[in-house]
């Protein structure tokens, strides 16, 4: 089973991410602002909290691809994990590594055609590892600082809008 993340997949996702105006993406996505508000919180979400995370998770990493103007496919585990590393806290990263499931790599995708037995898919402790290894990673931090200063102030342009 290859269940190695590659770092600089996610790095590209994130990329592809932080390309967008906030604003934009998230009404291009339909995602409420109550629910991003639960997604970045800096508590620990609850069960209940499940649907809606897990909703607009979804609704993120689909919505990029629908922005960009681009037929849904099966998403590589790494722009999952971008998706997650930047705009999850770490105290929620062991329920996202399981609530937004399983996904093959990058690298068994590239290789097309799956096999009989389907793609092997990086499970939620592997998720949740490279989560983990993602918070450490200096190249990651510098993007998901970039990101959380973008967030925040178009937040502040939102309110003031309102």
């Amino acid at each position: 089973m290859n269940s190695n993340l590659n770092i600089k997949a996610v790095v590209g996702a994130t990329n592809v991410l932080l390309s967008r105006p906030l604003k934009a993406l998230l009404t291009e996505c339909g995602i409420f602002e109550d629910d991003w508000d639960l997604l970045i919180q800096p508590n620990c979400w609850l069960g209940a909290d499940r649907l809606r995370v897990t909703r607009t998770l979804h609704a993120l990493c689909y919505g990029v691809c629908d922005s960009l103007g681009l037929p849904r496919f099966d998403l590589p585990s790494e722009f999952l994990l971008a998706v997650v590393s930047i705009s999850v806290r770490p105290v929620n990263y062991f329920s996202a590594a399981h609530w937004i499931g399983s996904a093959p790599t990058t690298a068994d995708l590239l290789h097309g055609e799956a096999p009989p037995g389907g793609f092997d898919v990086v499970d939620p402790s592997n998720f949740f590892a490279g989560l983990c290894f993602a918070s450490g990673d200096t190249s990651l931090q510098g993007l998901q600082l970039a990101y959380q200063t973008k967030t925040k102030i178009a937040l502040a342009l939102i309110s003031k809008e309102a």
